[in-house]
């Protein structure tokens, strides 16, 4: 059977740039390894399947080209996208999606650009590493333990030369990834990031919103802002827009459909 499948390019600024993902709108669930194998098969970071469970509910499932996730926020941000494009969300209006990782609520805001509403991911201070450093290849001010270990560097310049040593990041088992971070003098932009993994997924990532769920919590004390923009610095770049409001964030940004068509299943 046919479904339509899409590739969406998330968080970005124009052609070639943000984190792309595949959403696939199907009319019942295939089996895991079907879907899988059309994961593998396309080869995107992630690749997002819809069902409709309710009027306006739907059930969503993501998989990498390796194995299923929990969950994946540029992905969801993909899905919010096709949705409206495809007359199936409504403008301002909150969409229900339920996922491996609880219930999500994500909102179309016009010209191209989405909203998904979480809850903070907060830090705590740790100690600097001699494997830290070694991975990094340079010595980070400060450093916060979360979902992610978070890295702040006073110099931004840093940021972008950094050339981490993956073949050790195996020793970092006790966190998603590495983020390395700092305040930017780049207009329009608040901070700068890039996000490195600890684990064979991927080994930096082009726009990641659990990095931006941290980082707002740490700015927006830091800076003394409720609404931020930051500038993940990857090779593609991404824009993502962060709004605390008492412990939730809002990760907004912009998502572009790069090509579209039908999968068959």
């Amino acid at each position: 059977m046919n479904f339509p499948f899409f590739f969406v390019n998330t968080f970005c600024k124009g052609t070639n740039s943000g984190n792309p993902s595949g959403v696939c709108i199907l009319e019942k669930w295939p089996s895991t390894d079907e879907l899988q194998n059309m994961a593998s098969q396309v080869c995107l970071p992630e690749t997002a399947f819809l069902f409709r469970s309710e009027k306006e509910v739907w059930s969503i499932r993501c998989f990498s080209p390796k194995e299923e996730m929990e969950f994946c926020g540029h992905s969801s941000l993909a899905v919010i996208h096709v949705l409206f494009q495809q007359g199936l969300a409504t403008e301002n209006r909150r969409i229900k999606f339920v996922s491996k990782r609880g219930v999500l609520w994500m909102q179309a805001l016009g010209e191209n650009r989405y909203c998904i509403d979480f809850h903070t991911l907060k830090n705590r201070p740790t100690r600097i590493t001699p494997n830290l450093i070694e991975v990094l290849g340079a010595y980070p001010d400060e450093v916060l333990m979360g979902l992610n270990l978070v890295c702040i560097f006073k110099d931004e310049e840093i940021i972008s030369e950094l050339q981490p040593d993956f073949r050790i990041f195996s020793g970092f088992s006790s966190c998603q990834g590495v983020i390395v971070t700092s305040e930017t003098s780049k207009t329009g932009f608040d901070f700068i990031s890039r996000c490195f993994a600890s684990g064979m997924r991927f080994q930096e990532d082009h726009g990641t919103v659990s990095a931006h769920r941290q980082l707002a919590h740490y700015w927006s004390k830091k800076l003394g802002k409720e609404k931020l923009v930051g500038y993940q610095s990857s090779l593609r770049g991404a824009e993502i827009r962060c709004q605390i409001s008492s412990d939730h964030v809002i990760i907004e940004g912009k998502a572009e459909t790069f090509i579209s068509g039908s999968t068959n299943l």
